[in-house]
């Protein structure tokens, strides 16, 4: 299926759902369980391909492309040529809640980025696509981009040429914005520990109390 559009806006901060603050990566064997069959079970993956003549975006499924344009959507005539999806190259995943959007229009969201959406037991993740370096910047982009606030696991590195564009400025805001809730939440549940601490107090002295006065 071909596409024209490209990344979405970046949306406000404060619009990004909290979901995914605590999530880390998962290990994963990409060698075996994968579903070319679309039973649901295993794992699959989605990446949306450039074709080389024309520009559209052609949504690519794990085991498809380096074919032409036209035999992969039925709408078009073009002879271009679209890459071979070869799927996730390291060896984890960062899992995802439910998808807000279809397959499709997630791997849309993502296609300047170096990672592909995948299913994993029918359950969304993000997967990256290369590698060689920290690509922590490229991974909390993907997450904002589908919506999510990102884990906070996930550091920003200093890299040079990064964290000036505006783009860089909105991801970074990102970071922050989930570690501030993340501090809210786990302060909270320091709070609850402490609450919890004072009612056994209280409830053994009462208990005590109790025993005494029979």
């Amino acid at each position: 299926m071909a596409k024209k559009s490209t990344r979405p806006k970046r949306g406000p901060i404060k619009d990004l759902w909290c979901d995914t603050i605590e999530a880390g990566s998962v290990d994963k064997d990409w060698s075996v369980g994968i579903d070319l069959e679309d039973t649901g079970e295993g794992w699959s993956a989605w990446q949306a391909e450039t074709c080389d003549k024309c520009g559209e975006h052609v949504i690519v499924r794990i085991g498809n492309g380096d074919t032409q344009h036209r035999d992969l959507d039925s709408d078009s005539e073009c002879e271009g040529t679209i890459p071979n999806f070869e799927g996730p190259m390291m060896s984890f995943y960062w899992p995802l809640p439910k998808l807000r959007q279809h397959e499709e229009d997630a791997a849309l969201a993502i296609v300047h980025l170096p990672l592909c959406l995948v299913t994993v037991e029918g359950a969304p993740a993000l997967a990256l696509t290369g590698g060689g370096m920290d690509l922590a910047w490229e991974i909390v982009e993907a997450y904002m981009r589908l919506g999510w606030l990102p884990p906070t696991r996930l550091e920003l590195p200093r890299m040079c040429g990064r964290g000036v564009s505006p783009t860089d400025r909105w991801i970074a805001a990102g970071v922050a914005r989930a570690v501030s809730v993340h501090r809210n939440w786990l302060a909270g549940r320091a709070q609850n520990v402490r609450d919890t601490l004072k009612w056994c107090r209280d409830y053994a002295a009462k208990q005590a109390a109790e025993r005494g006065g029979k």
